[in-house]
C-alpha cells in the first residue's frame, strides 16, 4: 500500500473512464450493490462515456448540464435492437438514476463541485453515502499518528493497518482471534465475513512484525496467550467493539488533521479506491474484500 503514489489531486486528474471504474468498485464493495446491478450501471455509464468521447470530453470537470441533456436526447432516440420502438421510459429512468448516482459519488469525492444532472428528477431508493476519500498520504499520516511504543498505540496501529491494508469490515476486524494468524505460512484467516466461507489473506512483512510485537506484549501483560483469545482488546482486556474502533479512528484523524469523518468503512473504501487507482481489476478487489457474488 505504501508504494502507491496518490496525491490530493489524483482523483481530480483521472480520466472519466477511470472514475467510472472506481465508482463501480465503490458500488460493489462499499454500497454492496449486486453484481447484476453493477453490470447495469457499467453499461449505462460507458454509454455516457462514449457520448462524452464524441464531444471530446475526457475530464469529468468538463461535463455540464448541457452535456448531460445532450446524452439524454441521444438515449431517448437510441434503439438497441435496430427495430421497433426506442428505449422504454422505465429503462431511461433507471439509466438516469445510474448517472445521478455516479455524479453524487464524484461530488462526495470532491472531484465535482456541483452535480451536472441536478435538473433530472429521479426517485431513488437510496442516496450515495458521502464517504471521506483519503489519499495514501493522508492514510499514512493516520497510521503514523499512532505510537507503537505504547501498548494501546501498538494496538491502534494494528487496527488502522489491518483496516487499510486488507479492507476488512469492522465486524471482521474485531472478530479476529490469535488463532487466525499463521506466522509459519504468513497468512491471516478472516472467518467472520459475509457468507460462511472464510478467506485467507497474505501477511506482509511489516504487518507480521507488528502482529508479533502485539502478541509478545499480550504475553507480558497476561503471561498467557491462548489461540482462542481475541487479537484486539480494550485496556480492560475485553474484545474491542465496533464503537471502540471508530473512536480510535476519530482520535487519530483529529491528531493527523484529516478533515471529514473517518470510520472503519472509510478505510475499507480507501483500500478499494487505492487499489483501483493502481489498476487492480474490480473482480480481484471484490474477492480480496470478501464481497459475496449475488
Amino acid at each position: 500500500m505504501n508504494s502507491l503514489a496518490c496525491t490530493a489531486s489524483t482523483l481530480a486528474t483521472l480520466t472519466l473512464t477511470r472514475h467510472v471504474e472506481n465508482y463501480l468498485v465503490f458500488a460493489l464493495t462499499v454500497r454492496h450493490f449486486t453484481h447484476a446491478s453493477v453490470r447495469d450501471i457499467r453499461c449505462t455509464l460507458l454509454s455516457f462515456v462514449r457520448h462524452c468521447d464524441s464531444l471530446k470530453i475526457y475530464d469529468p470537470r468538463q461535463i455540464t448540464p448541457q452535456t448531460t441533456l445532450s446524452w439524454i436526447k441521444w438515449e431517448r432516440g437510441r434503439n438497441p435492437f435496430g427495430v421497433g420502438s426506442p428505449v422504454k421510459d422505465s429503462t431511461l429512468k433507471k439509466d438516469y438514476a445510474h448517472l445521478k448516482g455516479f455524479f453524487a459519488y464524484l461530488v462526495s469525492a470532491g472531484v465535482l463541485e456541483k452535480d451536472p444532472s441536478a435538473f433530472l428528477k429521479v426517485t431513488r431508493r437510496r442516496g450515495v453515502k458521502a464517504l471521506n476519500v483519503l489519499t495514501v498520504e493522508q492514510t499514512n499520516r493516520l497510521l503514523d499518528a499512532t505510537d507503537p511504543d505504547t501498548p494501546l498505540g501498538l494496538r491502534d496501529r494494528v487496527v488502522v493497518g489491518l483496516l487499510w491494508i486488507y479492507g476488512l469490515r469492522c465486524s471482521e476486524l474485531i472478530a479476529l482471534d490469535v488463532a487466525d494468524l499463521d506466522f509459519e505460512n504468513k497468512t491471516l484467516t478472516v472467518r467472520k465475513g459475509k457468507g460462511s466461507k472464510p478467506r485467507v489473506l497474505p501477511l506482509m512483512p511489516g504487518v507480521v512484525d507488528r502482529l508479533q510485537q502485539l502478541i509478545r506484549q499480550r504475553w507480558r501483560e497476561t503471561q498467557s496467550v491462548r489461540h482462542d483469545i481475541p487479537l484486539l482488546v480494550t485496556s480492560a482486556g475485553q474484545r474491542l467493539s465496533q464503537q471502540g474502533v471508530n473512536q480510535i479512528l476519530r482520535k487519530y484523524a483529529h491528531q493527523a488533521e484529516i478533515p471529514g469523518k473517518v470510520t472503519a468503512l472509510t478505510l475499507r473504501h480507501c483500500f478499494a479506491t487505492h487499489l483501483a487507482l493502481n489498476g487492480v481489476d474490480v473482480a480481484v478487489i471484490a474477492r480480496l474484500m470478501g464481497v459475496v457474488s449475488q
